[in-house]
Parts: C-alpha cells; structure tokens; sequence
C-alpha cells in the first residue's frame, strides 16, 4: 500500500497535485511545451511517472491542468496586489507595475515558452480566455475612472505591458522601464504639466 503523507487520502492527493503542478510551472517555464511529460514530471516531483497518470490522464490535460494552475497564481496574486490600492489610478499603476514586475519569474515564463504551434486550437482558446480573465482588474479600474471603452483600453495597456516585459527580458533595467511604462499609462507621454 502505497505511503500517505497526509491526514486523509484526499489531503494527500491534493498535496500531490500541488507537488505535481508546482513542478510543471518550472518545467515548463524552462523547457516549454516539449519538456513537460509525464516522467519529467515525475521525475521533478520525485512521483513515479506511473502515479502522475493517475492526476492527469493524457498530456493535454497535463498541459492544460499546469497552465490553469500558473494563470490561477499569477490572476490572484496579481489581484491581491491590485485591491490594495486607495483609487482607480493607483489601481491601474499597480496592476501595471505588477504586470512588469513579473516579467521574469518562472510563472510568466510559461506563457512566454507556450508557442501556438505547439498547442492544440482548444487549448490556444482557453490560454486566451484566461488572458482576457486576468485582465478583469484593470478592466475595472479603467470602468471606476470612467474611460469610454475600458475593454479595448485595457488591452492596449496590456499590449504596452508585453512590450515592457519584452525589454526586461531581453536585459533592459526594470528600474527604469518600469516608471517609464506607468507614465505612459497613467500620464500620456505628451501629457502637459
């Protein structure tokens, strides 16, 4: 009888699970899509590659469950951070600010390593569907401050925010592509003083 490492069975499949998709964001995150199997799973996770087709059945769902799992992260870390601030503009700044922030972390590299190529048409729909989600922050802040079209602004923000991370990643100083990105949002770059 396999060893459990929790109080109930259930406790312990859920803790496994976590181990399991904990692992897949880092894999993922270095290796892409390719590198995420179930014995690179397993392996990771110190599970035998047999008991990681027990939580995720086929690779797809693997897949899927590990992208669910770093959007679902990154959506509630990022709103955290976000309702923290006093007014709509701080809103806006910080989800910006955020949003650059996590430019290099493990999770924002597994959307990064994700290619449409590499993904089935269901999946890609489903990464743009949790996109548009994580966005709902900024949407609202753009609705309190009462800008026209807060769903097209908050995705030309969101585009602004790709370029920003684009520069980090390729070397650039976040200390100073960061302030630079929040006045273009929050200010205007030919906002007058």
């Amino acid at each position: 009888m396999p060893r459990i490492d929790a109080p109930t069975v259930v406790e312990h499949h859920q803790m496994r699970r976590g181990a399991l998709l904990a692992a897949g964001i880092e894999i993922l995150g270095t290796e892409g899509p390719s590198g995420l199997t179930h014995s690179a799973l397993g392996e990771a996770a110190g599970i035998a590659r047999t008991s990681v087709y027990q939580y995720f059945p086929s690779r797809d769902e693997l897949v899927d469950a590990v992208i669910d799992h770093a959007f679902s992260l990154a959506s509630a870390h990022l709103s955290a951070t976000v309702e923290q601030a006093a007014s709509p503009v701080d809103r806006v700044a910080a989800y910006v600010t955020h949003a650059v922030a996590r430019a290099s972390d493990a999770t924002h590299r597994v959307f990064a390593s994700i290619p449409g190529d590499r993904l089935s048409p269901a999946q890609e729909e489903r990464l743009a569907e949790l996109h548009r989600a994580a966005l709902a922050p900024l949407r609202d802040a753009l609705t309190e401050l009462g800008v026209p079209d807060p769903s097209l602004t908050a995705s030309l923000i969101d585009a602004m925010v790709q370029a920003a991370s684009r520069h980090i990643l390729a070397g650039e100083d976040p200390a100073s592509v960061t302030p630079a990105l929040v006045n273009a949002v929050v200010s205007g770059p030919l906002a007058r003083n």
